[in-house]
């Protein structure tokens, strides 16, 4: 992991995140970096293409059968590459109380 972005109170949807961060204007920066990517951040995917992946779109409930079983193969390959990435956010997620300790106790 290069860069986990800033700490801020609650949640951040990650298209905030995308133009609060500046994640593109970074994509921007340094042509070379690539990323693999969750689906919220399907749109950064679209707009760097050959630097970001992002899973495929699930097809629609009336997509003929081929297509699904093709996006789940899809789905998983790309999971499969993205795993190391979901294991060093959940060990920084671990620390996450400590972040939260402001020092004062209230009883």
């Amino acid at each position: 992991m290069l860069w986990s972005g800033t700490d801020r109170p609650g949640r951040m949807r990650d298209q905030t995140a995308v133009r609060a961060e500046g994640i593109a204007e970074q994509f921007r920066l340094h042509p070379k970096v690539k990323a693999e990517a969750d689906e919220g951040y399907r749109g950064l995917a679209n707009e760097f293409p050959d630097r970001v992946s992002a899973p495929p779109k699930k097809p629609k409930d009336d997509a003929p059968l081929g297509g699904r079983h093709a996006w789940r193969k899809q789905r998983r390959r790309q999971s499969s590459r993205r795993i190391c990435v979901e294991h060093v956010i959940g060990e920084e997620k671990k620390w996450r109380p400590l972040q939260r300790y402001t020092g004062r106790h209230e009883y």
